[in-house]
C-alpha cells in the first residue's frame, strides 16, 4: 500500500483581494514542486466563485508533508500573505488518512470509506 498523502486545499480570498492571493499561491507552485517529497501540487480557481482556490496535492509520505510545512516558502507564505485568507480548509481521502501512517492526518470518522469519500480534518500546529 502506498504512504502517499492526498490532499484538497481549498483557500477562499477576503473580499476583494482574489487576484493578489491567487498571485500569492502561484508563487507557492513551482517552489512545492521542486521538494523531493512532492508529487503534485496543481492550482485551481472556482469558475463561479473566483475568490476560492483548490490546490490539489500528493505527499510522498507524511514525512514529506510535514517538511513542506516547514519550508521557508510556506512559511513565508503564512507570515506575508496569511491575511489574504478569509477562509482555509483542507480535505484528505478516507483511505489515505485512515490507512496511511501519518502523524498528521487523521479522519475524524474512523470508518472505511471508499476513495470517493473526503473527510475534513484540522491540520497540526
Amino acid at each position: 500500500m502506498s504512504n502517499a498523502v492526498h490532499l484538497l486545499a481549498t483557500l477562499i480570498a477576503q473580499p476583494g483581494h482574489g487576484p493578489a492571493l491567487e498571485t500569492a499561491l502561484r508563487q507557492l507552485v513551482p517552489a512545492s514542486r521542486s521538494e523531493a517529497g512532492c508529487l503534485h501540487y496543481e492550482l485551481h480557481q472556482d469558475r463561479d466563485t473566483p475568490e476560492r482556490f483548490y490546490m490539489l496535492e500528493i505527499w510522498r509520505s507524511a514525512d514529506a508533508l510535514e517538511h513542506h510545512r516547514q519550508t521557508e516558502h510556506f512559511l513565508r507564505f503564512g507570515r506575508e500573505q496569511g491575511h489574504l485568507l478569509a477562509g482555509f480548509e483542507l480535505t484528505s481521502p478516507c483511505p489515505a488518512a485512515i490507512q496511511s501512517p501519518c502523524k498528521t492526518l487523521s479522519c475524524p470518522r474512523r470508518h472505511p470509506a471508499p476513495a470517493t469519500c473526503w473527510c475534513r480534518y484540522e491540520p497540526s500546529r
